[in-house]
């Protein structure tokens, strides 16, 4: 259980926890329940073909009844995101490394973000993983990086920039978003996503669908048809040209000072009225992944962003659209628990919303 046992003299944190722990040892229960019978049907007929990029995880309910199925990863499961709103903070503020009510005064001691850069430093430092971290603030422009420039596997963050491609060429007039294309045997790739789980080859989808499955549900099928049309290297070319520095074209590297690059092009274009930015923002902000960097930040704050997992590798790259809009980026490498690397970012994420918050509260004193 994620909830320790309360003792006497209650605090804030334990006070939390106790309330909703009845709710979760039920809610849990069911999962867990649930999770192991699917977990073998999934496992026992796909492992041959799962992928090494397959580890983000989905939930998905089939047209045709209300069955539902799972794609889990290694050491964490999906929570969608109602279930999520009632336990993720008790999940994640157990362990919690900072009150953030008494940092305040020291954070804002700092000039300008150099006090939560050095925040960020100390709290990623007792981790023996690797920690890439990007901040933009999108109304000063001021910005800062952690390791940013070193190489990450991307994973499923690559899906921004791909995203970013296709969309121009419909822009262009290139491509038409309508044109449909044929589920294949090539295109197949197990793992996050639905199209492989749901549909027969000769499936055909339209170009916009596939880019709202390869970003709402991380579909690695979507993501594999999308390349075949558009041709692996263009996309690659495209994110040299808009400024990546890490970009190879047999392996999927990137940084977090190039996806923060391609998130501010993302947030210009919807920012500017652009209807093709905005589809690319709803579909990140609908993502059916909630359990990194939205999870501590209130409800009402819109989140768009995209995950990423491999064996090692845990990320979440979004734009925080609070009073004071900001980018923030965390990738990893060399990770041995992903869950915990689940909880610190999203303790990052945290650290990150408060602190631009008391910032922004201070300038309009």
């Amino acid at each position: 259980m994620f909830i320790k046992q309360v003792r006497r003299n209650f605090s804030i944190k334990e006070r939390l926890c106790k309330r909703l722990e009845g709710k979760m040892r039920n809610y849990l229960m069911l999962a867990v329940t649930f999770l192991t019978g699917v977990a073998f049907v999934v496992y026992s007929s796909n492992t041959a073909s799962m992928s090494s990029e397959s580890h983000e995880y989905h939930r998905e309910s089939f047209e045709a009844n209300d069955a539902e199925i799972y794609d889990y990863d290694v050491d964490s499961f999906y929570l969608d995101s109602e279930y999520l709103e009632d336990i993720g903070e008790a999940i994640y503020y157990e362990d919690m490394d900072y009150d953030f009510g008494d940092i305040f005064e020291e954070l804002q001691e700092g000039n300008g973000y150099a006090a939560l850069e050095s925040k960020l430093k100390k709290y990623i430092s007792k981790y023996n993983c690797q920690f890439g971290i990007y901040f933009v603030d999108l109304e000063s422009g001021s910005e800062f990086g952690i390791n940013a420039e070193e190489e990450y596997f991307a994973a499923s963050t690559f899906k921004i920039p791909l995203n970013l491609y296709v969309y121009d060429r419909i822009r262009e007039g290139i491509i038409d978003a309508d044109t449909t294309l044929e589920y294949t045997e090539e295109d197949y790739e197990g793992g996050a996503g639905i199209i492989w789980s749901r549909e027969s080859y000769g499936k055909t989808y339209t170009v916009r669908e596939l880019l709202r499955l390869s970003i709402v549900y991380s579909d690695n099928v979507a993501v594999n048809m999308l390349l075949r049309y558009v041709g692996k290297e263009n996309v690659k070319n495209y994110m040299r040209e808009m400024g990546g520095i890490v970009v190879d074209d047999k392996k999927n590297l990137s940084c977090p000072r190039d996806m923060a690059l391609y998130l501010k092009k993302v947030y210009e274009l919807s920012e500017n009225g652009d209807p093709l930015g905005k589809e690319l923002v709803r579909n990140m902000v609908n993502t059916k992944f909630y359990d990194r960097l939205p999870v501590l930040l209130p409800k009402n704050v819109k989140i768009a962003h995209k995950t990423g997992n491999l064996i090692g590798v845990v990320h979440d790259v979004g734009i925080v659209y609070a009073k004071r809009p900001y980018i923030i980026v965390v990738m990893t490498k060399n990770v041995k628990n992903e869950r915990s690397a689940n909880k610190a970012i999203a303790n990052i994420s945290k650290i990150t919303y408060d602190y631009v918050m008391t910032q922004s509260e201070r300038v309009n004193d």
